[in-house]
């Protein structure tokens, strides 16, 4: 490849990379709060899926964050949650295996159940 072609080559690069770079720009947008230098700003998210082998109602879940030595957050940063209550249901291992085949179902985007294969 010749000079020119190189440089020909590098032009369009620069040029698509810059491109690239002004539509990921246009549909992320640029108002984000940047934490202040040396500063790491660690985000968990998490999800309960489900509980088992309790036999009363009104549940709920109260979590705490311990945070590493010589770790800090912001005096306005939420560090405990709770979740919402939730009610018992009781179901026998006959239910539980139905329930467990109807969960293994698969609704098609039309509506209509099917038994994965």
């Amino acid at each position: 490849m010749s000079r020119q072609e190189q440089d020909k080559e590098l032009k369009m690069y620069r040029e698509m990379y810059s491109r690239h770079n002004d539509f990921v720009h246009s549909c992320v947008g640029n108002e984000f709060e940047l934490p202040p230098e040396d500063t790491l700003r660690y985000v968990v998210f998490g999800e309960i899926l489900s509980a088992e082998d309790f036999e009363k109602d009104n549940l709920y879940i109260h979590m705490f964050t311990d945070l590493p030595k010589n770790w800090s957050a912001d005096r306005n940063q939420q560090l405990s949650w709770i979740t919402q209550s939730c009610s018992v249901k009781t179901v026998d291992q006959g239910e539980k295996g139905k329930e467990e085949e109807e969960a293994k179902e698969v609704k098609d985007p039309l509506g209509k159940t099917k038994k994965p294969t």
